[in-house]
């Protein structure tokens, strides 16, 4: 039964890594969409991920049909009704290598929770589309795709929610690598070319506060295997005592 178990787990590990096979990404502007930048509203086939934002940042929220995103790559672009190609599990972007940064994957993180402090997630007026504004050029900041001059000041809420978790903004712009709040870079590509990466929350609103490791599939997957011969060897072992114990 154990090895049973053990075997299972295994498959399952391969099915999940193979999850998102085939996963592709439209993207549109909507009412909160900032000039060029965020929120978009991003929808996915392959692969679904409303269920790790709240009511206010999905499903009937912007365009109302996927959630609501933001870009951290300025240096490439994306065009309204294209659907992309996406690739996900990694903290990368645009096809540069860069990392995103610890600051961009907490605020991500609470805004797709909907308890991102001094954010409006009001759905009337121009109030979210002016935190959505700031909110872009706060990310855009912290991945050095902008000056961060007149924006990380203590006038922006985001920037003063950085510096009350993470200390100072140089901790926070720190390489988030799997250490990443559960938010991961969907990078886009068509024909080709590639798209502006945008970020994805992979875990559920309620896990989403604090710093939640997510291994590559590839990792995962390849310490089942492992740990596999030493289950089945931990399984003769224990057969082994049981049979001893009952001679004695």
């Amino acid at each position: 039964m154990k090895k049973n178990y053990i075997l299972a787990v295994a498959a399952g590990l391969l099915f999940a890594s193979q999850a998102f096979a085939g996963l592709t990404v439209t993207l549109s502007q909507d009412a909160y969409s900032s000039g060029s930048g965020g929120e978009f509203n991003a929808v996915t086939t392959g692969g679904s991920f409303l269920a790790d934002y709240a009511a206010s940042t999905s499903t009937g929220v912007g365009a109302g049909t996927g959630f609501e995103t933001f870009c951290i790559d300025a240096s490439h672009y994306w065009y309204s009704g294209v659907t992309y190609s996406a690739t996900l599990g990694s903290t990368t972007y645009a096809g540069s290598g860069n990392q995103i940064s610890l600051g961009t994957c907490y605020l991500y993180s609470q805004f797709a929770a909907g308890t991102l402090s001094g954010y409006n997630y009001s759905t009337l007026g121009t109030a979210r589309k002016t935190s959505a504004g700031l909110l872009q050029n706060t990310l855009w900041a912290l991945e050095g795709e902008i000056s961060s001059a007149g924006i990380f000041v203590t006038g922006n809420a985001f920037y003063n929610d950085l510096i009350s978790t993470f200390g100072t903004i140089a901790n926070a712009e720190a390489s988030a690598g799997t250490n990443n709040f559960g938010v991961a870079v969907l990078q886009l590509s068509c024909s080709g070319v590639i798209g502006q990466s945008q970020l994805v929350e992979t875990v559920p609103p309620s896990q989403s506060h604090s710093q939640t490791p997510i291994p590559e599939p590839s990792t995962v997957i390849a310490g089942v295997l492992l740990l596999l011969p030493f289950g089945v060897s931990t399984l003769r072992i224990l057969r082994r005592n049981k049979g001893q114990t009952a001679a004695d």
